[in-house]
């Protein structure tokens, strides 16, 4: 009896098997990691190592731990001048806008502009929603002020907001119909990106003529080179060669 039960034992613990995936090298997670957030490989060891080799648990190690360098490094430049830095513009179907990161001397602009042009409030502004233009899909909580925090821990520099402003109009009355604006910008000194560099500029054109319906019209102003219109040459004067 005893016999037939120990052979018993053993024939259940022959089917006895593990379900446990093998571990992976600290290679493997390092990349694994990686493909998660953007640090580099000595980091990405050092917080696989502090959180006992679990990637879920890194990534937040790596949150917490870029959270309080940034404040330390924040802290550290804040009495420094933020002297250079960049400016951006953005021209869209209702409205156009312009970031200053930097401190530039601007002379005032005319009492006639101040009604096209609304400066935000830079203490709203910071607590704006930071949206993604590559992931729009990955947005978040992170405010203006995370992401400035972010790469002054990244980078160790200051980042200051200067100046923000739009340009919005609200839509003619019917007595001025032959009146329409528009809005052009400009960027000197970008590197990558057009609508980044070291000056920038936002301009008002207005536009009045009793045809502006037609010269408006959707194949006048499609940007299309076949569809542009001509610009008429101003007649020569000059006398002929003798």
């Amino acid at each position: 009896m005893f016999a037939a039960r120990r052979a018993a034992q053993r024939t259940f613990a022959a089917r006895l098997y593990s379900t446990e995936s093998p571990k992976k090298s600290l290679k493997e997670l390092v990349a694994e990691l990686r493909s998660h957030a953007d640090v580099s490989p000595i980091e990405a060891g050092q917080a696989l190592k502090a959180s006992d080799m679990d990637v879920s648990r890194a990534l937040l190690w790596l949150c917490n731990f870029r959270a309080e360098s940034a404040v330390k490094k924040a802290a550290k430049v804040e009495g420094r001048e933020a002297n250079e830095g960049m400016i951006g513009t953005a021209v869209l179907s209702p409205r156009s806008d312009q970031r200053e990161a930097k401190r530039t001397a601007f002379m005032s602009e005319p009492a006639d502009s101040d009604k096209f042009f609304h400066p935000f409030s830079l203490d709203v502004l910071r607590d704006a929603p930071l949206l993604s233009k590559t992931a729009p899909e990955k947005n978040g909580k992170s405010t203006v002020a995370d992401a400035m925090r972010d790469l002054t821990g990244r980078v160790g520099e200051k980042i200051s907001l200067r100046r923000a402003l739009t340009v919005v109009r609200d839509p003619f009355p019917p007595s001025q119909r032959d009146i329409a604006l528009r809005i052009a910008s400009r960027v000197h000194q970008s590197v990558n990106n057009p609508r980044q560099g070291r000056v920038g500029n936002l301009a008002v054109l207005a536009l009045k003529s009793p045809q502006l319906a037609n010269i408006l019209g959707p194949e006048a102003f499609s940007g299309r080179p076949e569809q542009a219109m001509p610009i008429p040459r101003e007649p020569d004067h000059r006398l002929p060669d003798d």
